[in-house]
């Protein structure tokens, strides 16, 4: 799996891998606004969304911002289809991995099939494309199953990838000197503005769904759907949690009776805040440059009504406070704390 996500050779666009856009030297994150990929022709293209931080990624019930994944082998696999991402496809990167890493391949899942004959497989197909079509449904099946255990390979070694202990663990362990005074006192903050609704636990998130009206990162800047359009995606995934491909499809019970409804538009998964201080900018949309912006935003509940930048319902659970309050720039202390240093396998 490590050896996957650090190939940047994997895919036809060119030189691009997991590891562009999560780098360890840059707290598996990039740092920019919107997420950078590579058009079908090789040119650099701008994403919609802001690439998140992956610490603590395989604690997540849903992945990407619009929860289009329920697990974090199928959450890969996207990347390497998305032509604003990888631009490449399933056959390509079965093929390509096949040949650099199949002893790693086999001593995990066994004999790896045999992919050369061009009558059968061709150089480049994935669903959708004429290339894919013309395969038999037995030989797409078979380069599926191995682009999942691909994704299963790369899955295992993002789940190592855990949040290092900070200041809070000790703190909330008994060191009572972990935090300084001003960083306890951003935390009782932190409670009463309401933070503590949607970032809590563990992870300091409630891993679920919520409209905050937070500014688009789309290109065209239009308000972006998330979750009404993340959704009818995942329960159409072959590579859902109780899908085809799965190893254990009778344990993704949080896919039972799921189904879209109109208030999951303009819905975003609530981020785990372990990490914030090192991974600015923020938001889906990766519009908020700094922690104080992100403050400012929700102390207003999020853009105005009507703002073209965000769509959907407001989500009536968020507490509006005094931007000026003083008492912010301690909040702000209290999340510096919070860093983005993992342990890794």
């Amino acid at each position: 799996g490590r050896s996957l996500f650090m190939d940047v050779g994997l895919t036809r666009a060119g030189a691009i891998g997991c590891v562009t856009c999560h780098s360890p030297a840059t707290a598996f994150q990039d740092g920019r606004v919107t997420a950078r990929g590579l058009a079908p022709d090789g040119t650099p293209v701008l994403g919609d969304r802001n690439t998140p931080w992956l610490g603590g990624v395989g604690a997540n019930r849903w992945l990407f911002w619009d929860g289009r994944a329920d697990t974090v082998w199928a959450q890969v696999l996207g990347p390497f289809e998305n032509d604003k991402e990888m631009s490449s496809d399933r056959m390509y990167v079965t093929r390509t991995s096949l040949d650099r890493y199949r002893a790693e391949y086999e001593a995990v899942f066994g004999p790896a099939p045999e992919l050369q004959d061009p009558t059968r497989f061709p150089a480049s197909a994935r669903p959708g494309t004429d290339s894919w079509a013309r395969m038999t449904a037995a030989d797409q099946h078979l380069v599926s199953g191995v682009f999942s255990n691909l994704g299963k390979a790369l899955g295992a070694y993002l789940r190592g990838l855990r949040p290092a202990p900070v200041a809070l663990d000790r703190y909330a362990a008994g060191d009572t000197t972990a935090l300084s005074d001003e960083q306890k006192d951003g935390l009782a903050r932190y409670f009463e503005v309401g933070c503590i609704q949607c970032h809590f636990g563990p992870q300091l998130t409630d891993a679920t769904f919520h409209s905050n009206y937070f500014p688009t990162g789309r290109q065209d800047g239009l308000g972006d759907p998330g979750r009404l359009a993340g959704l009818p995606q995942l329960l159409a995934s072959e590579f859902r949690g109780n899908g085809p491909y799965s190893d254990a499809p009778q344990a993704a019970t949080w896919l039972t009776g799921l189904a879209s409804v109109p208030t999951d538009e303009g819905q975003f998964r609530s981020s785990s805040l372990r990490g914030i201080a090192d991974t600015a900018p923020y938001t889906h949309g990766g519009q908020m440059a700094d922690l104080e912006a992100v403050i400012n935003l929700y102390a207003d509940g999020g853009l105005p009504d009507g703002d073209e930048r965000t769509v959907g319902l407001r989500d009536l659970a968020i507490v509006r406070f005094n931007k000026n309050d003083p008492r912010n720039r301690l909040l702000v202390e209290f999340l510096r704390t919070l860093k983005a240093t993992v342990t890794t396998p």
